[in-house]
């Protein structure tokens, strides 16, 4: 009958027409071939219909799926607008390798600029493959990937060997408006690492340069013993990753998360250099139980190099720090890293600045953290290597879940060369350290604000230990603009647990100095000694605030004044300790009770004709003192 399609059931029925059903087909007695699977009758997603191609042009070679070679040398052609890599032999039995096969229907797609490509809920072993830069699956612009809850698994031993990597979905760029969905990526890392070697990159989904308008939504990456599983940018001005959203995916076992696999110490699960991303809803889960192994994860769950970041909503466990915060040859500005839940973890924050890119308006607010590695909270000290601007630490909850040690020194927060810091509202509970410590500077002006925290039971066991495991807040070297401490309750309900000697100590110069309504406890003490200079010293502390009671400590000269009382002390002596106080207050009359020592001064409220003295200097320590007029 005219025009009837020629079925064949499977690819090789297809390949084996015989001379008399291409004359068939030339002469028009069946319109085309209606292929109804590829290695059996149903296994394709639809029936495809394949038609004759005239002998020019050449559609091309054999490529298994959109042109087909038959065993008489003609061949046979079919213009894929979804493509499936079933239509090109794939088998999706977790045994096969389906990496050739894959690569095939890929590169049509590449080729075609297709806008769809589609995996059906299947689990596709790849093997070993060699292509250029050893990429899988090419990425291009305009196309949308739909994993329908396929998953692409590596076979054992495919790395082998330190140089070994593997890119799953990748490109150079640049790319715009690519999107994959719903797709499982597998790097079975128990079967592919090399023991003893620090692994080179191992990309699930990643763009080298000038990528926009990425979304990856709703997919699983999966056991990468290696480097950087989504890498967008590569941290060069113009070669930037722009609105690229990560949502809603799940990460687990990265890097030294593989078990045996521990000289792996470098690994950002997302590492993006640009502007404008987006990571939120992601779950970041490393699976090795490193405290038992006595161990630290030395992975990274986010590491942005890019302005307007916002990372909000994710839920981060047992990764050595959750985000790394950076500005090395690329700006980072007005980003926000709020609302994570983060368990078991070691860092919420390592702050990296170099080479004078702009690092500036950082909050980090609203983030529940449960921290179980003796590292700082948040690092802005190690890697601050040039200034960095506003960074705003706020309304966090964390609690330290570990045993602590007597010989632990790191604070919570680590902070240098950083112009304005705002800590304010946070809650931490048992950080077996110090709280903060802060470098000052001659070179640039520096601005502390830290007001409203609440931190109980912190502190190291040991008052002997290095000194930053048990003071408050140090601020240490160089000079500050302004440090305000202020509204912070310090609290303890431990017993022998914790020790917290000095609530606050400046080493360091600093033009305005306010110590303002904080609550103590159990923690009485105030420091302020240096050999540096003080323009201005407020202090209004909860109780007594007599410098020789809180053990205030300050440089010969300087001058303090409750604000509250009206009572200034003048340090006259004792070099830097909290001795050579001289009280001066006010009274109508020679004082006959309260605390005052030889040396105090009283100055007269009331001179008259009957009480012409200027005032009073204490002459004699003891009860009744003894005074003298001036």
């Amino acid at each position: 009958m005219a025009n009837q399609f020629l079925v064949k059931n499977t690819m090789q029925e297809m390949r084996s027409l015989d001379s008399a059903e291409i004359a068939a087909l030339q002469s028009g007695t069946y319109a085309g071939v209606q292929l109804l699977g590829y290695y059996e009758k149903g296994d394709a997603p639809a029936p495809i219909i394949y038609y004759l191609a005239p002998p020019t042009p050449d559609p091309g070679i054999d490529d298994g799926g959109s042109v087909i070679v038959t065993t008489v040398g003609n061949k046979l052609v079919h213009h894929f607008d979804i493509v499936f890599p079933e239509y090109f032999g794939a088998k999706g039995d977790g045994l096969t390798d389906d990496s050739a096969v894959i690569i095939k229907a890929n590169r049509y797609a590449v080729k075609r600029k297709s806008t769809v490509f589609e995996f059906l809920p299947k689990t596709y072993s790849i093997g070993k493959f060699s292509t250029p830069n050893n990429v899988l699956f090419l990425m291009v612009s305009n196309l949308t990937v739909k994993g329908n809850g396929a998953s692409l698994k590596l076979q054992d031993h495919v790395l082998d060997t330190a140089a070994a990597n593997v890119k799953f979905i990748y490109a150079e760029g640049p790319i715009n408006n690519f999107k994959v969905f719903n797709l499982t990526l597998d790097f079975n890392g128990v079967n592919n690492f090399v023991p003893g070697v620090k692994m080179n990159f191992c990309i699930a989904i990643g763009c080298f340069f000038n990528s926009d308008g990425i979304i990856i939504s709703g997919n699983t990456i999966l056991n990468n013993p290696a480097r950087q599983s989504l890498l967008f940018g590569d941290g060069v001005q113009g070669k930037f990753a722009n609105n690229i959203l990560i949502t809603d995916n799940v990460f687990k076992n990265f890097g030294n998360a593989i078990s045996g696999n521990n000289s792996q110490d470098d690994h950002s699960v997302i590492y993006l250099c640009g502007e404008n991303p987006i990571v939120t809803n992601n779950s970041f889960i490393n699976e090795r139980d490193f405290i038992a192994e006595r161990l630290m994860p030395l992975s990274t769950a986010v590491e942005l190099h890019s302005s307007a970041s916002v990372v909000t909503g994710n839920v981060i466990k047992n990764f050595k720090q959750a985000f790394v915060i950076a500005a090395m040859n690329e700006d980072q500005k007005s980003s926000i890293y709020a609302n994570n839940v983060c368990n078991n973890i070691g860092r919420l924050a390592e702050v990296w600045s170099r080479n004078n890119s702009v690092l500036d308006d950082i909050l980090i607010a609203d983030n529940i953290v449960t921290q179980s590695y003796y590292l700082p909270l948040i690092d802005a000290y190690t890697n601050t290597l040039t200034p960095v601007g506003k960074i705003v630490i706020e309304n966090n909850i964390v609690e330290n879940t570990r045993e602590r040690s007597t010989s632990l020194s790191n604070p919570s927060f680590y902070v240098k060369n950083v112009k304005n810091v705002v800590i304010r509202n946070n809650q931490l509970k048992k950080i077996p350290g110090g709280l903060g410590l802060f470098n000052g500077s001659s070179e640039i002006d520096i601005t502390v604000d830290i007001s409203n925290n609440s931190f109980t039971d912190c502190g190291n066991t040991d008052h002997t230990a290095a000194y930053m495991s048990h003071r408050g807040f140090l601020f240490n070297l160089g000079k500050f603009k302004e440090v305000r401490f202020y509204g912070n309750s310090f609290y303890k309900t431990e017993i022998n647990e914790s020790y917290i000697d000095y609530m606050f100590q400046s080493d360091s110069a600093v033009d305005v100095l306010h110590v303002t309504e904080n609550i103590s406890r159990n923690i009485n003490d105030i420091q302020v000694h240096t050999t540096a200079e003080y323009s201005e010293i407020v202090i209004k502390h909860t109780g007594s605030l007599d410098p020789r009671n809180i053990h205030l400590r300050a440089s010969f000269g300087s001058t303090i004044t409750d604000i509250s009382s009206n009572v200034k002390w003048e340090k006259i002596g004792g070099s830097q300790s909290w001795n050579g106080w001289r009280k001066i207050t006010y009274a109508d009359n020679v004082p006959t009770n309260g605390n005052y020592v030889a040396g105090d001064l009283v100055y007269n409220n009331s001179i008259t004709a009957v009480n012409p003295e200027l005032g009073w200097t204490c002459i004699t320590n003891g009860t009744p003192r003894v005074w003298k007029a001036i």
